[in-house]
């Protein structure tokens, strides 16, 4: 076994601490390095022997022939690289190899693979791992172009195959200039890396940032759950959590299982990051992997329980994992642990992020139980602009979930004390507050677009603009002969210049590049403000320079100038006219920002609000609203600011929006999405409010776009009096009426949570489809009213809970919570959206060996669906009520489809009442929107006997044969195991003539009834006439067998009672045959097109 017994720490920093603590635990000798600059790291301090390295800044860090030849002189016997510098240099990990130094990471190769983020998605692509679109090398404007052309959006991101941390990423759209942002990504590559590969990949819209912690040895890999990374500025992660929260377990699984594949298929050994994007629909993209040890490592170690710096370590001393006893575990609990990164960072007057410069005088970041800090502040300590701006990480952890852990980490910042340079601590507090990290809601783009609110509430902090009086002056600062004048271009930020584009001397076209300096891991390009020419520089390449240094000396040309004429600019400067600001002051009182208390009173009972309903719902904000300036009809008893702050858009929020616009074309995604509102007068049902409900009625009607009604609320409202005499009962409103009129125009999705009685459930019972939250109370009377009639007393939570109206078929779909009623939403109307140009297809072997060889053992028939269907693409309606027949939607190769199954598991596939009506209901949802039907069979017909006929079997039954035998859709029916007499042909919709195939497996059946009833109905007097049991019986069972052998699926096959019979694998591409062409979800044109609401 390996023995490793010293350590050089190739970094620096919070990392290189950090390294040190667990070697000291271990026993082993820890060594530091430091450049000529950095000699007041805190990091020296933490370790046995510190060597101080040729050069400055992080060049120094670099030098892999002066690391190596320390290692050696020394006899030191390993490397760790930490994170960044050289950390995924594949040189330098062979280099470490040829001196027989041990390199604690990833071999040459493995770096080469995973370095180049084109090789490593090649290699996910290869293995069946979901990729984004991209397209590299990226060489010139045509490229980009071909691209553009290619995948039909509107703005792309290039980035650099090499490197991390969001290096040279920048998104692009097709309306820029390509030349300038091709140049600057190229830079910031070859700056960075040693290479200016880069290539193009689509931008997800919406995305989260969620990775996969992985820990090889080289033989087998582990995962060690997932971090969510979605809190990001210019790419850059700055707050991350664990786990990852409101992303379904099944999503998560298939995260671990792409991130083992991906690492085990290289033999990965140590500790690696896989890195995908989610959309808000839960589909995957792989991004890339980071060969080596994370920042936010610390989050997953708080979760666990686990130090992954020692078990790095302990691999490359030998141990595999079933060594050192690592397994995937489970963390019980609400265990959650979140990490801010405190970055000595700060925002110019344009809001772009640039470092602070400073000595810190104080440094005070308080701890307590749950609190881990990670970092290398101290008072005292000089902080030159050159290096990462990461000061410390603060990790909080709790047992009692993330809400938790958030409030320990935004107390512990505010009561927290740094001076002497500004960081980013009261930022990160003002984003926890604002953005709310619990609720899964952050994607990657959030923090970037709304910048600008956040900065305008930090009235005092340390975040805030730089001011230009306390500049901080850099090393090693350029020698200026002359004074300065009007004509110096001055540096804005700290940054190192990288290129200068011309000459001294020469002349520059307004917006030529001049020079482009580096910060903050980005690249600023200075340009020119107008036609002139350079006289002198006063910096050369590779000078770092602080806020306020000299650049440049720019002469304008006067004669050619294309600068903006003064009264341009004075245009842009004007105040906001007073009618405007009138309106977004009044706007802002709908919003929850203006409701806190009624917010709070929200969350307290775990409930969101309606608009954070609607804003996971729809497709990048996009939200136009309709009747928001509305309020009560109460003037008459309440005055006019009461109703405007506490009863906006009077309890009913109404509009448009586009929801899967991502995944379809956006034509297709207009989207109608009504909210009732609890936080106003309980969401009952006010005169204005069902105004507005009439209107969007008449729009839905006039655009034909299909409706997410959220429904939440306690029916008519009885204090609206300003209705006056007018008005009685209200019996004449038209709402109930025209509303039950749009069934069968549009697809109407209906969501119930909370407490929801009276009129608001009658308009969720109208919708096709009703999605229940597990807290709704749903009946058509609520308490109050069960009281009124003499009924008797009842709470809120004894009427209807989803315990009666689930298995009772009220409810069609039961998820945990309002955010996952959402999720289900936007997948229920996807099916009636379209085609997906992209999906992941079963394993169709499985289906071989799905069904029992021996005919009389059950099976559950959705794992037969979870192997004809795309992966993921299952939804199943009504899963609580008659469980004997499956329906639900699924895709076939991306196609849309409705699904109607016998399930063997309960009454052995017979259909009853309730399974007749379930299945001819969904019959009727497909028929009416022009969804092919997919029916697998296995039934011995249709239940009988006294007790089934008094549910009203033969009425019942017969709805099947109705709505199978009026379906003008594709209809396909596969013949799993028994199709048996009027059962079997209820499922083809009435004959087997009627579908486009009836096909069989080979494990099907087929009879006039079921076998043994057959024998003993026509073979009634054979049998009788046998007096001996023993031979009766065996007389019985050669019947039996003869009729099987006879109706066996070859046979009927061969008689063409079946089209063919398919090897099950098969399926999928027979399925596929018949719905080939695209599907026209236009609503037929009936007399009868409204969707039974049973």
């Amino acid at each position: 076994m390996t023995i490793i017994n010293s350590v050089l720490i190739a970094n620096r920093g919070e990392i290189a601490i950090r390294i040190s603590k667990t070697l000291n635990e271990m026993g082993i000798k820890a060594y530091g390095i430091y450049s000529k600059d950095d000699i007041s790291s805190t990091h020296l301090s933490y370790c046995s022997e510190v060597f101080e390295l040729n050069g400055v800044g992080p060049s120094a860090y670099l030098n892999i022939n002066e690391i190596i030849s320390i290692a050696k002189s020394k006899k030191i016997k390993a490397v760790h690289p930490g994170y960044g510098f050289l950390s995924e240099n594949h040189l330098f990990a062979a280099d470490c190899m040829k001196n027989d130094i041990i390199f604690i990471g990833p071999n040459e190769k493995i770096l080469k693979n995973f370095g180049d983020k084109e090789k490593a998605k090649k290699l996910a692509q290869k293995l069946g791992i979901p990729i984004c679109a991209s397209l590299g090398p990226i060489k010139n404007n045509s490229d980009i172009q071909n691209f553009f052309n290619e995948i039909k959006k509107d703005k792309i991101i290039l980035k650099a195959n090499f490197g991390g941390g969001g290096r040279g990423s920048r998104i692009i759209h097709e309306k820029d200039d390509f030349s300038e942002v091709l140049s600057l990504v190229k830079e910031e590559a070859k700056s960075f890396s040693g290479s200016n590969l880069i290539f193009a990949e689509e931008v997800i819209e919406e995305a989260r940032h969620i990775e996969v912690q992985i820990l090889g040895d080289g033989h087998s890999c582990i995962h060690l759950f997932e971090r969510d990374c979605s809190f990001q500025r210019n790419f850059q992660k700055f707050i991350e959590f664990c786990p990852a929260p409101n992303l379904s377990s099944q999503t998560k699984d298939r995260l671990y299982n792409y991130a083992i594949r991906l690492c085990e298929s290289v033999s990965y050994k140590g500790l690696g990051t896989v890195e995908f994007l989610v959309d808000k629909n839960e589909k995957i993209y792989f991004m890339e992997v980071n060969p080596r040890v994370q920042v936010e490592h610390t989050i997953t170690e708080e979760f666990t329980g686990i130090d992954l710096i020692r078990s790095q370590i302990s691999v490359f001393n030998g141990k595999s994992l079933r060594d050192q006893n690592i397994k995937e575990g489970i963390v019980l609990g609400k265990r959650a642990s979140i990490q801010a990164r405190l970055n000595m960072e700060s925002y110019d007057k344009k809001n772009q992020l640039i470092p602070t410069t400073g000595t810190i005088k104080e440094y005070d970041i308080v701890s307590g139980p749950g609190i881990r800090i990670d970092g290398a502040g101290r008072v005292g300590f000089e902080n030159n602009g050159l290096y990462d701006s990461l000061l410390a990480k603060v990790i909080a952890t709790s047992e009692y979930g993330l809400d938790e852990a958030v409030r320990k980490l935004d107390f512990t910042l505010r009561m927290s004390s740094i001076s002497g340079v500004e960081t980013n601590k009261n930022l990160i507090s003002e984003i926890l507050r604002q953005e709310l990290p619990q609720t899964g809601s952050v994607n990657i783009s959030t923090i970037d677009n709304n910048i600008e609110v956040y900065l305008q509430k930090l009235t005092r902090g340390s975040q805030k603009t730089v001011k230009e009086d306390n500049k901080y002056e850099v090393p090693n600062k350029p020698l200026i002969d002359s004074a300065l004048t009007e004509n110096t271009i001055q540096s804005e930020l700290v940054g190192t210049v990288i290129d200068i584009k011309v000459g001294p001397n020469k002349n520059v076209k307004r917006g030529d590049t001049v020079l482009v300096q580096e910060s903050m891991k980005m690249h600023h390009p200075i340009k020119a403000f107008d036609n002139g020419y350079i006289s002198n520089f006063f910096v050369d390449i590779g000078d770092t320079v602080s806020t306020g240094s000299p650049l440049f000396e720019f002469i304008p040309d006067k004669k050619n100038s294309q600068k903006l004429p003064e009264k341009d600019q004075s245009k842009k400067s004007k105040k906001m006219r007073s009618d405007l600001l009138d309106l977004m002051e009044r706007r802002k009182l709908t919003m929850d920002k203006s409701r806190s208390t009624a917010v709070k009173k929200r969350k307290k009972i775990g409930k969101r609000t309606a608009r954070e309903n609607i804003k996971s719902l729809i497709d990048n904000n996009e939200f136009f609203e309709y009747g928001d300036l509305v309020y009560a009809a109460q003037r008459s008893r309440r005055s006019l600011d009461d109703l405007i702050k506490n009863t906006p858009a009077d309890g009913l929020i109404t509009g448009l929006s586009y929801v899967n616009s991502d995944i379809f074309d956006k034509e297709k995604t207009k989207t109608a999405i009504m909210h009732y509102d609890y936080m106003v007068l309980a969401g009952t049902q006010g005169v204005n409010n069902h105004k507005k409900l009439d209107r969007m009625i008449d729009v839905i009607k006039g655009l034909k776009v299909p409706l997410i009604f959220f429904c939440e609320g306690g029916g008519g409202r009885p204090g609206d009096v300003d209705a006056g005499d007018q008005n009685i009962a209200g019996l004449n409103i038209p709402s109930f009426h025209d509303f039950a009129r749009l069934s069968g125009e549009v697809p109407l999705v209906g969501i119930g949570s909370g407490r929801l009685f009276a009129g608001n459930a009658a308009l969720l019972g109208c919708c096709d489809v009703i999605i229940g939250t597990r807290d709704l109370n749903l009946g058509m009377g609520g308490p109050a009213m069960i009281e009124g009639g003499g009924l008797g007393v009842y709470k809120p939570e004894e009427v209807g809970p989803t315990s009666v109206q689930y298995p009772n078929g009220v409810i069609d779909i039961l998820v945990d919570k309002e955010d996952d009623a959402v999720v289900i939403a936007k997948k229920y109307l996807s099916y009636f959206q379209g085609n997906l140009g992209s999906w992941e297809a079963p394993k169709v072997e499985n289906l071989r060996h799905v069904i029992p060889e021996n005919r009389l053992e059950v099976y559950d028939i959705r794992e037969v669906i979870d192997n004809i269907a795309d992966i993921g693409s299952v939804l199943e309606i009504k899963a609580g009520f008659a469980k004997g027949m499956f329906t639900g939607f699924i895709r076939v190769k991306g196609k849309p489809l409705g699904l109607i199954a016998n399930n063997p598991l309960f009454l052995a596939g017979a259909i009853d009442s309730d399974g007749a009506d379930k299945a001819s209901r969904f019959i009727k949802i497909c028929e009416n929107y022009n969804i092919p039907i997919l029916s697998l069979c296995d039934t011995p017909g249709m239940m009988v006997g006294p007790e089934i006929e008094e549910t009203g079997l033969v009425r019942h039954c017969c709805r099947l044969f109705l709505a199978g035998a009026n379906v003008t859709v594709p209809m396909m029916t596969i013949v799993l195991r028994k199709a048996y007499g009027l059962g079997a042909q209820a499922m083809a919709g009435g004959s087997f003539m009627a579908p486009q195939f009836v096909v069989g497996w080979p494990t099907a059946e087929i009879g006039a009834m079921g076998l043994e009833g057959a024998v003993k109905l026509g073979y009634r007097k054979e049998l009788e006439a046998e007096s001996n049991e023993e031979k009766k019986e065996k007389l019985f069972k050669k019947l039996v067998d003869d009729l099987y052998e006879k109706g066996k699926a070859i046979n009927a096959a061969s008689l063409l009672e079946f089209d063919t019979v398919l090897d099950p694998i098969e399926s999928r591409d027979w399925i596929s045959m018949v719905v080939e062409s695209p599907i026209d979800n236009a609503v037929k044109i009936s007399k009868n097109r409204y969707i039974d609401s049973w």
